[in-house]
């Protein structure tokens, strides 16, 4: 069983989910834009998250996202807009609810008891990991195994999806580590569920036999759709979830860290610091790929040496002027952990060149080799001019919240970084049309590739000049040993073929023998 990845370049360039600008210290001393000058569908503070965008422009969608993000971080179990990013709230939010993608894949390879669901429902949790201490306000496990991707396979939770099959974790100035994870809305699991493609071994049968990977697209003023979360935890230290610098800027979280080889455990406050939010919607059926980032995070390389902030090292979570090399050890250069496998050459000392991938391997429970800081700058500003007004309306929703919600609301320290979107969408999927082949179309999407790459410096902190697009346009459904080699594309999502092997019924390995006969005919 084996599981591909094929990126792909567009146009001799790639889209970057890009750049990150500082916390509106611009906002303290000039009045933003009103969100009326900005939008024509203002984001508001509620807790219902939109189905669709009413227009479908270039400002329009960056408000759309922006509302998004305002309903998607509404505490799950609702409250008034004076219960918005409450400092220290460990409550969870609403995407906090949606299915973690690796919870469907343990479940699916654990054995059935008598009685036990073949599929998990919608945003059930899974029993904590029997040496995980006991923790009441632990809402999530992230999990070390052995892969390295946190797109493409297994339960891995510490390393980005570039590079390869190298070391690709991130930690901030202090050695912190960031650990992802994956999400995915109610109707995007039912619709995996329904169609029989949860497990690997079943996708390639329905898929030859005419079954197509279309998630459920939003609606405006209807159906949610498909939406996938891709979060960035900063896992804080011992005992600093106390601490005001974390307390009155981060959403805070409790989660079990998890090394499913060793079985050590240990539950610790994470601090969010990025967040993707992929949507498929009517207007959009290549999906809305948003992104944000906490203010805090890292400045942008043209101002990384000269940013007052900067040089006084006390503000960017990601960069310090006062960075150190350090000696690599040579069991550390040695280190392999799962698909991660040694530098050759190996490296024999960090670095502190901005965006440089780690010298090795990282096993989260190996004191011997600990996460070391990671220097990180961006690479392209955010957008804010044109159309494309992204830093004017992070400032103008940013003063929406503090106006009306609350003053201290943590949210107001997270910004818009950009949007992806089709301005002329394609169809991949037309009625009476056989399943299609990746690579998916990426024609009419915006910002042009050329023009504005869009990147997280937290979730594609090695390969900024690349974007998700460039990678999910080649999105395809699990390849196994019995299925031959026909690359059915899984409708720009990599939720499809990181899912578990297993669960294949006795009929359907006689679909999937006849399918492949099929294949060989044509």
């Amino acid at each position: 069983m084996h599981a591909r990845l094929r990126p792909y370049l567009v146009l001799g360039a790639v889209l970057t989910l890009a750049a990150f600008a500082g916390p509106s210290a611009r906002a303290a001393t000039a009045e933003p834009p009103s969100l009326s000058s900005l939008c024509l569908n203002p984001p508001a503070l509620t807790p219902v998250v939109p189905g669709d965008t009413p227009i479908n422009d270039q400002r329009s969608i960056n408000c759309f996202a922006w509302q998004e993000f305002i309903a998607l971080n509404w505490l799950a179990s609702g409250g008034p807009p004076s219960s918005f990013g409450r400092p220290g709230d460990l409550a969870p939010v609403a995407w906090e609810d949606f299915t973690d993608v690796s919870n469907l894949r343990i479940h699916l390879r654990s054995p059935r008891t008598a009685g036990s669901p073949a599929l998990l429902d919608f945003g059930t949790e899974l029993s904590p990991p029997e040496t995980c201490p006991a923790d009441d306000d632990a809402t999530m496990t992230l999990r070390q195994t052995s892969k390295f991707s946190i797109e493409f396979d297994d339960d891995n939770s510490t390393g980005q999806a570039f590079p390869q099959n190298q070391p690709a974790w991130l930690a901030d100035r202090d050695g912190n580590p960031v650990l992802y994870q994956i999400l995915i809305s109610r109707q995007e699991h039912e619709f995996l569920a329904s169609h029989g493609l949860m497990a690997q071994d079943n996708q390639y049968p329905r898929l030859a036999f005419g079954t197509h990977v279309d998630m459920p697209r939003g609606s405006l003023g209807g159906d949610l759709g498909s939406i996938e979360i891709k979060a960035a935890w900063l896992v804080l230290p011992r005992g600093a979830g106390d601490e005001a610098r974390w307390r009155q800027r981060y959403k805070l979280a409790r989660a079990r860290v998890y090394d499913e080889g060793d079985r050590d455990c240990e539950v610790r406050t994470v601090a969010l610091v990025g967040l993707h939010v992929l949507h498929k919607t009517t207007s959009n059926p290549q999906w809305v790929w948003a992104t944000f980032e906490h203010v805090d995070n890292a400045p942008d390389s043209s101002a990384a040496t000269t940013d007052a902030a900067a040089t006084a090292g006390d503000r960017y979570r990601f960069y310090s002027q006062r960075c150190v090399q350090r000696p690599v050890p040579e069991s550390c250069q040695k280190l392999a952990v799962g698909d991660c496998k040694p530098l050759s050459p190996p490296v024999d000392e960090t670095s502190c060149m901005p965006n440089t991938s780690p010298a090795y391997c990282l096993d989260l429970f190996n004191d011997e080799c600990p996460p070391y800081p990671i220097q990180v700058t961006r690479l392209t500003p955010i957008a804010d001019s044109g159309d494309n007004l992204v830093r004017q309306l992070d400032g103008a929703v940013q003063q929406l919240i503090r106006r009306q919600a609350r003053p201290d609301s943590v949210w107001q320290y997270y910004q818009l970084v950009g949007t992806v979107w089709s301005g002329s969408p394609v169809e991949q999927n037309p009625p009476g049309s056989v399943p299609p082949l990746q690579p998916l179309s990426v024609a009419g999407m915006r910002p042009s590739v050329v023009a504005l790459p869009v990147a997280n410096t937290t979730l594609e902190t090695y390969v900024q000049t690349a974007t998700c697009l460039s990678c999910h346009l080649g999105a395809e459904i699990a390849v196994t040993d019995e299925s031959g080699d026909q690359p059915y594309a899984s409708d720009y999502s990599f939720v499809p073929q990181s899912l578990q092997e297993g669960g294949t019924t006795d009929e359907e390995s006689a679909a999937m023998k006849a399918a492949r006969s099929m294949e060989e005919e044509r």
